[in-house]
């Protein structure tokens, strides 16, 4: 609008616009261009993990029918200091309901990184438990499912991926510092041959919400902390096998008897932590969605401004070219070169920033060849009718 208003008010008082307002139509695009770039790019990432949801919720709601998670009610919290309870509950339930543990927070996937956490931290663990070896088969490089054959009752017991194995030392090590006993029995497993689901919304991305290879710590013993088994049930990382009508009434003595039934007002399938996920995501696309095409309909304005603007600050120089045959190309040459310019200068002072967010230079690129486009058309309707305008004698 002020750039409208300015363009207008020198045509009142008989002049060509400004050069000025050109340069600021431009600084205005380049401004307009790095927010879309930062909104389109929540967008495509939104709509790519809605999509892995949806599949990964399909294939869960089948697999873990039965099973609920035990999640915290953060408002009206009753958990015990230091979560004592939830290690209590985790030994009352573990067994009675075949409590599967698949923690696994390093391959979170993270909106704005694009990237799962693991990948961007260069961590890769995640925690299970022996009731999860049985619910998710995990082979030997010789084809043995890894089992109570292959765990040892004294040691830390951590899987490790065949392709991995070069890492066995530094894995030991950082083992070792977790058990009392000092020692690590390290299993290899074919991570070709076994899919390590983490059956949690999440966690993965693509292939049903696999997981990349991960290293398995065995949770038991003195690797288990009530603070620890608190956060997993806050993240859906514990869930239960109760295949009743109603769960939380079959739980709610045990959550009674460990002192955690106020934190707990709810026992929600696992496949219910799907669809809330996908809501969320839904929701989160709408309000990038919405921002993103706000922007898109300004940048469309400012492209055809900004070539109106070039074209009738140099109406009758591109005329001149017109009529001696040059091509429209050659004579918007100067905007062209501008253009790019501009969106070099955005690209690198986004590299050179580095930001927190990894932007997806593809839609920054994708920006560039529609602008183009755009001003090709524009530029040749403007030239023609200023052509058709000088040529009938109205005044330039």
């Amino acid at each position: 609008m002020f750039l409208s208003g300015q363009r207008s008010a020198e045509y009142v008082k008989g002049k060509v616009p400004k050069r000025g307002i050109y340069i600021t139509n431009t600084l205005a695009k380049a401004a307009f261009l790095i927010f879309i770039l930062f909104s389109l790019t929540i967008v495509v990432r939104n709509i790519t993990q809605i999509y892995n949801t949806f599949h990964a919720a399909e294939f869960c709601s089948q697999k873990t029918k039965g099973y609920v998670t035990v999640p915290l009610n953060n408002v009206n919290s009753g958990r015990a200091p230091e979560g004592a309870d939830y290690l209590a509950f985790y030994y009352a339930t573990v067994d009675r309901y075949n409590g599967i543990l698949m923690a696994a927070n390093d391959f979170n996937y993270d909106l704005f990184e694009g990237k799962m956490l693991g990948e961007a931290y260069g961590q890769d663990y995640a925690h299970i438990n022996r009731n999860y070896l049985a619910f998710n088969p995990i082979y030997a490089p010789d084809g043995e499912q890894i089992g109570d054959a292959l765990l040892s009752d004294a040691h830390v017991n951590i899987l490790l991926p065949k392709s991995k194995e070069y890492r066995r030392d530094e894995v030991r090590e950082r083992g070792a510092s977790w058990g009392n006993s000092g020692d690590v029995n390290i299993v290899l497993y074919d991570d070709k041959a076994s899919d390590i689901y983490s059956y949690n919304a999440s966690t993965g991305l693509g292939g049903n919400g696999a997981l990349p290879a991960p290293i398995l710590v065995v949770k038991e013993g003195d690797l288990l902390d009530g603070l620890f088994i608190e956060a997993w049930c806050s993240q859906g990382a514990y869930f239960l096998y109760v295949p009743t009508d109603d769960p939380y009434a079959e739980l709610l003595p045990i959550l009674r008897e460990t002192g955690i039934d106020a934190a707990t007002v709810s026992t929600p399938t696992v496949a219910a932590t799907f669809d809330k996920m996908l809501h969320h995501l839904t929701y989160m696309l709408m309000i990038w969605g919405v921002q993103a095409l706000v922007l898109l309909i300004g940048l469309f304005c400012l492209i055809l401004f900004g070539a109106r603007l070039y074209c009738d600050n140099y109406r009758d120089r591109i005329a001149c070219r017109l009529i001696e045959g040059h091509s429209l190309l050659s004579c918007i040459r100067t905007h062209l070169v501008l253009t790019v310019l501009y969106y070099g200068a955005v690209a690198a002072g986004l590299l050179l920033l580095k930001l927190a967010i990894e932007l997806d230079y593809n839609i920054l690129l994708g920006t560039f060849l529609a602008e183009l486009l755009i001003t090709l058309l524009a530029c040749g309707s403007i030239a023609r009718k200023n052509l058709y305008q000088i040529v009938k004698g109205a005044e330039a």
